[in-house]
């Protein structure tokens, strides 16, 4: 085996690493290959003979590359609803009856008065 096929499958593997960490959402584990990626793609690169890298490895980095936008998209999405639960919390939203709608910040901790 050459040096080129080597680099190949060292960088296949590390694809199928990059995916399964896409899968299970193993965010920390991304950012570790990223910099060991570009590495081994630059190496592929200065090997071979064409600025491009093979059909099966360029098509399974398309696919992580599909999945880690979804997990993006997935983590905004979630990003985006927390930060309206907070607004939820943080005022109570009310119409008035022209249909405008009006607000009024509730108070925390309000105490309940009791009567024997």
């Amino acid at each position: 085996m050459d040096d080129l096929s080597m680099l190949y499958e060292r960088l296949e593997m590390l694809i199928e690493r990059e995916r399964a960490s896409l899968l299970t959402g193993d965010l920390d584990t991304l950012g570790a290959l990223l910099s060991e990626k570009e590495l081994l793609i630059a190496d592929v690169l200065q090997g071979s003979n064409g600025p491009e890298l093979p059909g099966l490895l360029r098509d399974k980095m398309h696919r992580n590359q599909l999945l880690l936008k979804s997990a993006m998209e997935g983590i905004n999405a979630v990003s985006a609803r927390l930060a309206a639960l907070q607004e939820v919390r943080a005022t109570l939203g009310t119409y008035d009856a022209h249909g405008r709608k009006a607000g009024a910040a509730p108070q925390p901790f309000a105490r309940i008065e009791r009567r024997a």
